[in-house]
This record gives structure tokens, C-alpha cells and sequence, in this order.
């Protein structure tokens, strides 16, 4: 997860800023560190005064479900 972390601080994405109330969703496996796409990572950035003091994450996963049922 610190992979996807680094990706939406630090890359591409950086330049927009992260605001308080911001939650940052990604289920990206080739750009952002996921393992792939049924795993969906959740970054939420916890702020005190105005800056952020640290970020809460989780990944959670979907069932993949086989074709044709």
C-alpha cells in the first residue's frame, strides 16, 4: 500500500493537493502498487490544524467471479 501512497502524494496526482475530506480510491495494479484488479486500496489522510499528520489505509478484495457461471 505504501506504493499506492507514494503514487497519489508524490506523482502524477500531486499537483491537485490533497484537501481535508479527501479519500483516495484505487483498484489501478499496474500504477499505483495494487496486486490486481479485484483488490480495491482505500487512503484516507487524517488532519490536525489544517495539515496532514498521517494516513489510514486498507485493502479490501472482491470475489472474481469465473465466465461463464
Amino acid at each position: 500500500m505504501i506504493v499506492q501512497l507514494r503514487y497519489y502524494t508524490e506523482g502524477p496526482g500531486k499537483d491537485e493537493g490533497i484537501q481535508e475530506g479527501d479519500v483516495l480510491v484505487s483498484n489501478n495494479p499496474q500504477l499505483a502498487g495494487g496486486s490486481h484488479l479485484p483488490d480495491i486500496t482505500v487512503i484516507t489522510p487524517v488532519f490536525n490544524q489544517g495539515k496532514i499528520v498521517f494516513f489510514v489505509a486498507s485493502r479490501g478484495h472482491h470475489q472474481v467471479q469465473p465466465w461463464p457461471p
